[in-house]
């Protein structure tokens, strides 16, 4: 039985929004501000206030109005007297989770210098590739992408805060500013960048041309190597080549599906966080367990990260319960990457006894 409108319009009044949100004390509320004041103003009246649309219409034309004026306009005043300026919220309408976001608001966060230079270059190398400029909170919402892997999300936030113990940090602790250089060339302060793009020795060479190599749609579409494109993987952007740009030996009909946007971001975002987390790994385990790598166990360890996500994907895809965009989407992802992909099923991603892998890389020389 459905609410008459009269009474549902009259539990609105009775219930109205600023009720609720003084309840909680205001937090998480927008320009609580200008809200409390306009509350106080609504409380002080003995007569009911209620809002028709003529008069929204007209209170937003108003707003409007003064938002286009040049100059800031008149002076408000968002004096509260006591006895209605209420002081915390109630129990029964507060939760652990609003609790917290009501510490947060009122906690001041000291300048993070490094970590702002660090957002900005992030920014400024993410506009050179997608030609878009991303807010803070986007880049930081990008480390939880649920294209990367949870261990890689964290290297990302830890990378963006600058929080790994390398470089500089040793540089002012005295007894410990041989650290301060890299453990492969000797002669070089270490930094993520020198890790992650330049030291030939950490093996960032071999695997960033594995990763262009499997790369299916073309070099226009993959960024440069920049450490901003790595810390703002989950923000990438990218495009498939048309049919004609295929690779070849592929059917361009059949059971193999076309690339797409979605696939080819997807496949973007594994490629790139993956080998920027495996030469960070590869560097730890030189520097604390002294561990040499040649060319081949680089491109073997590589090999297996990829697979493994490959795997990921067909297992989510081969779920008893599924949806056709899993199938789809692990089709689009991974065509023109995979070891004799011409005589695969159709329905590769959701079949078990089928066996699938990325199409053999060689060695860098």
């Amino acid at each position: 039985m459905s609410t008459p409108p009269a009474l549902a319009s009259a539990k609105a009044v009775r219930t109205p929004p600023a009720a609720a949100w003084e309840d909680r004390g205001w937090i998480g509320i927008p320009d609580s501000t200008y809200f409390r004041a306009a509350a106080y103003h609504l409380k002080r009246r003995s007569a009911p206030t209620a809002a028709a649309v003529t008069g929204t219409r007209a209170a937003a034309a108003l707003a409007s109005s003064a938002a286009m004026r040049p100059d800031a306009g008149d002076d408000v005043d968002l004096t509260i007297p006591p006895a209605f300026n209420l002081q915390g919220a109630k129990l029964s309408a507060i939760s652990q989770a609003t609790a917290y976001q009501a510490i947060r608001e009122r906690q001041t966060t000291p300048p993070r210098t490094r970590t702002d230079r660090r957002l900005a270059a992030t920014r400024l190398d993410l506009h050179e590739f997608t030609k878009r400029l991303a807010t803070d909170a986007t880049i930081w919402r990008a480390c939880r992408s649920s294209d990367i892997r949870a261990p890689v999300q964290q290297f990302i936030f830890c990378a963006l805060h600058r929080s790994q113990k390398i470089g500089e940090h040793w540089s002012s602790i005295p007894g410990y500013q041989d650290r301060a250089f890299c453990p492969a060339c000797g002669d070089t302060i270490e930094s993520m960048e020198h890790i992650l793009f330049q030291c030939d020795d950490l093996g960032s060479t071999t695997i960033w041309t594995l990763a262009k190599s499997l790369w299916p749609h073309g070099q226009e579409n993959w960024p440069r190597d920049k450490l901003g494109i790595v810390l703002a993987s989950g923000c990438l952007t990218t495009h498939t080549q048309p049919r004609a740009a295929r690779p070849a030996g592929l059917p361009s009909t059949g059971a193999l599906p076309q690339p797409s946007d979605d696939g080819a971001l997807h496949l973007l975002r594994i490629l790139i966080s993956e080998s920027a987390y495996l030469i960070w790994v590869l560097r730890c385990e030189r520097v604390i367990s002294e561990h040499q790598h040649t060319a081949t166990t680089i491109t073997t360890r590589w090999t297996n990260t990829i697979n493994d996500r490959l795997h990921t994907d067909q297992l989510n895809a081969s779920r008893l319960i599924r949806t056709s965009t899993a199938v789809i989407r692990a089709q689009q992802t991974w065509v023109g990457t995979l070891a004799s992909e011409s005589q695969l099923p159709g329905d590769w991603p959701k079949s078990h006894e089928v066996l699938v892998g990325i199409r053999a890389p060689r060695i860098p020389t």
